[in-house]
């Protein structure tokens, strides 16, 4: 079945369809798989800070209510930036499937995916911070450093010619390898320092002095969710830490969590909570992530896509 005639099922209601293949990986691959966990991080991440998005500080312990949780737009970004990267179909015509499906959608995910689908490069739209999310993806995927890097360029140079949001992309993208890579999180402030020339702030620092405003520069998100994995050493804490900073929660707990998937696995419960959320079929993002293809047939072959949140989670037979 072609990765197109899939998401179109969803327009018939097939939210049944949860995989429960685990992308034919056995647990203890899937566990490890470079793509699979920093992806299912992420989504994960951006489906536990919905309820607190531009909600101001929080305490990293918070009252978890899964019931009030939802996927939104960072999610989508990301499985679609995935999806084009490895089935080499063009981002846009994988966007306009997704938001087709999507529209209208009461968390919103459709809204930014028109910003994006545009024919004019956009300029000044304080949401395309939202695209450094696809550096989640491209350290995922790609093992050379440069080959990221020129995706990177290729990629933005659809949407903008905004050099800070390609600069964003590269120092997760930057980041991502690095965890792959082995390297401890402790060492991100020096890399992205000898990168980029920006210091990292601890995450303490970040949360005395007031956590993230609403309408910051969108490096802010990024440089605190790398703050927010250099000292801890569980995915939740992780993803409780960038929360509890305030501002646009979704994006900075999905790029905390997707950082946290390179070296942890995601906290049991919430993974089972993710799992039963998405599979009620009453949130249009949620259905989408379900369904999500773990295959596509394309020039005669098929090609295997291990970024499905949803056969992903159901592997790890919680």
């Amino acid at each position: 079945m072609s990765l197109l005639l899939w998401l179109k099922n969803l327009q018939k209601g097939i939210t049944s369809l949860l995989p429960r293949s685990g992308c034919g990986l056995k647990e203890g691959i899937l566990q490890r798989d470079p793509v699979c966990m920093p992806v299912l991080g992420g989504v994960i991440g951006d489906y536990v800070a919905h309820p607190f998005l531009y909600t101001g500080m929080n305490s990293t312990s918070f009252i978890y209510r899964p019931e009030k949780c939802s996927p939104g737009n960072c999610s989508i970004f990301l499985l679609s930036t995935a999806i084009s990267i490895l089935s080499g179909l063009p981002y846009r015509d994988v966007l306009a499937d997704w938001s087709d499906l999507l529209l209208p959608s009461p968390e919103g995910g459709g809204a930014m995916a028109g910003w994006l689908l545009r024919p004019s490069p956009i300029k000044g739209h304080g949401q395309l911070g939202m695209l450094s999310v696809a550096g989640l993806a491209s350290s995922a995927i790609f093992e050379c450093q440069n080959d990221a890097m020129d995706w990177v360029e290729g990629f933005c140079a659809q949407f903008t010619d905004e050099r800070d949001i390609v600069m964003l992309i590269k120092i997760v993208t930057v980041v991502g390898l690095a965890l792959k890579s082995g390297q401890s999180p402790k060492t991100l402030p020096r890399i992205v320092r000898s990168s980029f020339g920006i210091e990292v702030e601890d995450y303490k620092e970040i949360w005395c002095r007031g956590g993230i405003a609403v309408g910051v520069n969108p490096i802010e998100y990024v440089l605190g969710a790398i703050s927010c994995i250099k000292d801890s050493d569980n995915y939740e804490d992780i993803v409780r830490r960038s929360v509890s900073l305030g501002g646009n929660t979704q994006l900075s707990a999905c790029l905390a969590g997707g950082f946290a998937g390179f070296v942890f696995r995601p906290t049991e419960h919430l993974v089972s909570d993710f799992m039963e959320g998405i599979s009620k079929g009453n949130s249009r993002i949620g259905g989408a992530l379900c369904a999500c293809p773990d295959s596509f047939v394309g020039n005669n072959k098929l090609h295997r896509l291990p970024i499905c949140p949803g056969a992903v989670a159901a592997s790890l037979e919680i």
